[in-house]
C-alpha cells in the first residue's frame, strides 16, 4: 500500500524542527547585532579619551606642569554625546617613578 500524502504528526514535527532552526537563526542576528553596537561604544569611547589626552599635550612641559591640566590630583569630569549617547569622561593626573606624570583616563556610559 502506497501513501501519497504526509500524516499530520509528520507535518508538526517538520514544522517544530523548522521553527526551532529559525529561532537559533534569529538568535544570532540579535546577538550579533548587540555586539556590534557594544563594539561601536566603547570604540566612541576610546576616541573621546584620545581627545581628552590629546589636548593635555600641550601641558607636556616640565615648568607649566602646576600651571595647567597636569596639576597634581587635578581629577577633571568632561561629558560628550555622540548619537544620544553620553559618555562621561574622568581623569586623574598622579606622580609617577622618575621626572614624569601619569594621566589615568576612564570612560563611563550607558548601554542602551
Amino acid at each position: 500500500m502506497k501513501r501519497k500524502a504526509l500524516t499530520l504528526v509528520e507535518i508538526l514535527v517538520s514544522a517544530v524542527l523548522f521553527a526551532s532552526v529559525v529561532a537559533g537563526f534569529l538568535s544570532v542576528i540579535v546577538s550579533t547585532k548587540r555586539l556590534n553596537a557594544r563594539s561601536t561604544h566603547r570604540m566612541q569611547a576610546v576616541y573621546a579619551a584620545r581627545q581628552i589626552l590629546e589636548s593635555l599635550y600641550e601641558d607636556v612641559r616640565e615648568d607649566q606642569w602646576d600651571a595647567n591640566g597636569l596639576t597634581l590630583g587635578n581629577g577633571t569630569t568632561v561629558t560628550k554625546m555622540v548619537d544620544g549617547i553620553i559618555y562621561t569622561i574622568n581623569y586623574v593626573v598622579s606622580d609617577a617613578p622618575g621626572e614624569v606624570r601619569q594621566v589615568d583616563v576612564n570612560v563611563t556610559w550607558q548601554e542602551p
